[in-house]
């Protein structure tokens, strides 16, 4: 087979004073971005924001988190779930249905990227540790002991529980998504 073909079609620049982690696209072109403001290189209280070709970024409601990372729409386009690392939840955000209830389910380590299964569960990678020394381990050196114990854990939507949860060990896990029979982690490491 032919390798794919990339080519570059655009971009859409972040809110200025943010930094984004996670996206997500409907098929009619809406993004949805886990965002966090970053006032004097501390980061803010965040949460996902919209954006479209028409509107620009806006808010989501019932999205404000503490450094959100992962972002996944339901299949059916109407739900949105979104990890964070810090308040070690998935919170699940209802769209264009006001007053529908925001559901979260807590989530024993730090919650990083959100995929779903086949059968319709999320998975979700993540490690274990404070921000701040995972942030020093890995992210301002090249040591490749950067070594924090990795989770997966897989939820079942419609209760919003979590069925299963793995520990990896030293892996520094981010994500875990479903190919074909085998599990695939990620690391950033």
């Amino acid at each position: 087979r032919a390798p794919p073909r990339l080519g570059w079609l655009g971009c859409v620049p972040l809110p200025p004073g943010t930094v984004g982690n996670a996206v997500t696209v409907t098929p009619d072109g809406q993004l949805f971005a886990t965002i966090t403001p970053v006032e004097n290189g501390a980061p803010q209280l965040a949460g996902v924001r919209s954006w479209t070709s028409s509107e620009g970024w806006s808010a989501v409601p019932g999205s404000s988190l503490r450094i959100p990372t992962g972002i996944a729409l339901a299949p059916d386009g109407h739900r949105l779930y979104v990890s964070s690392f810090v308040d070690r939840i998935v919170r699940e955000i209802p769209l264009n249905s006001p007053g529908t209830t925001v559901r979260e389910v807590a989530v024993p380590f730090g919650p990083d990227n959100l995929t779903w299964t086949r059968d319709g569960a999320l998975l979700v990678g993540g490690l274990d540790g404070g921000i701040v020394d995972i942030m020093r381990a890995c992210g301002t050196t090249s040591d490749p002991r950067c070594a924090f114990p990795g989770f997966v854990a897989r939820i079942d939507p419609a209760p919003l529980t979590i069925t299963c949860t793995v520990g990896l060990g030293d892996t520094t896990t981010t994500s875990a998504t479903q190919v074909d029979g085998a599990l695939w982690l990620g690391s950033s490491r």
